[in-house]
């Protein structure tokens, strides 16, 4: 029998008001160790997502005050969702077809969490520790951005630019 979306999503969402404040929902990651939150109107209805990400390239990178900035203003809009009663391989197409790396949960039209692609790595990859299969990708990623990085300075380094 395939698994299903709920029993491998994260047991709670992690929920943020659309009026609340930036910083009201940095400090609501931090707080739960997530780097995403489920953006909900005044109704409970699904607004968006806000991840670690929306913060950092569209509050601080734009020079925008986080205590006066509405999630609603820098939250992504159009979510992917899957229902709770999906198979996982649904939520692994709807990722790669949307190019996105969570999807809300939605289960009877309202949102009841999200399931991202460490969720599903875990999954893929029955007894192996997720601390394993993360550092497996953390160092992956280390790797391609010192790539990166290496061709980047040897392009500024050929036009005479400074890194």
């Amino acid at each position: 029998m395939a698994q299903l979306v709920k029993d491998v999503m994260a047991s709670t969402a992690q929920v943020v008001s659309s009026s609340d404040t930036v910083l009201e929902a940095a400090r609501l990651m931090r707080d739960g160790s997530v780097g995403a939150l489920l953006v909900l109107r005044d109704d409970q209805s699904l607004e968006g997502i806000v991840t670690d990400r929306d913060i950092a390239i569209r509050t601080v990178a734009e020079g925008r005050d986080p205590k006066l900035t509405a999630v609603a203003e820098v939250c992504s809009g159009d979510v992917a969702t899957v229902s709770d009663r999906d198979g996982i391989k649904r939520s692994e197409r709807t990722m790669r077809s949307k190019g996105v790396r969570r999807l809300a949960v939605m289960s009877d039209g309202r949102p009841v969490g999200i399931i991202s692609t460490d969720d599903l790595l875990v999954v893929n990859q029955p007894g192996t520790a997720p601390a394993e299969i993360v550092s497996k990708a953390r160092e992956t990623a280390a790797k391609a951005t010192k790539a990166a990085r290496s061709r980047l300075a040897a392009r500024i380094a050929g036009r005479g630019e400074e890194p």
